[in-house]
């Protein structure tokens, strides 16, 4: 299963940084166990930090990483697959929170996909 989020035009601190990202929210139909995040943009971020796009998905509410996957700046694209040892129950809410955004040029046209393996 692939939960998929899009944030269309150019991201903002002020417009996205948010739980449950323009109101998607998924709510589970079986126990999953996560597999892969893949993050993308149509125009990378830029800033000083290098930080880029930090995101983070949340159980219910909890974070599902035990690392936030960032997206650094001047990258169009990255996977990733630190996530919490666990498995995502039946009927959870699972939603998406953009945590920071590039400080020069936040970035454009995000989209994140989360590859879930039933459980």
């Amino acid at each position: 299963m692939i939960l998929r989020w899009h944030i269309p035009g150019v991201l903002s601190e002020t417009g996205v940084v948010n739980t449950d990202v323009q109101g998607n929210a998924y709510r589970l139909d079986a126990d999953y166990v996560p597999d892969e995040v893949w993050i993308r943009v149509k125009t990378a971020s830029q800033g000083v930090s290098g930080t880029g796009i930090t995101l983070d998905i949340n159980d219910d509410g909890v974070s599902i990483f035990r690392q936030n996957p960032s997206l650094p700046d001047n990258t169009q694209s990255i996977t990733c697959n630190t996530f919490q040892p666990g498995v995502l129950l039946e009927g959870s809410v699972i939603t998406l929170d953009v945590d920071s955004v590039g400080k020069e040029y936040a970035g454009n046209d995000l989209t994140v996909e989360l590859s879930l393996a039933e459980d």
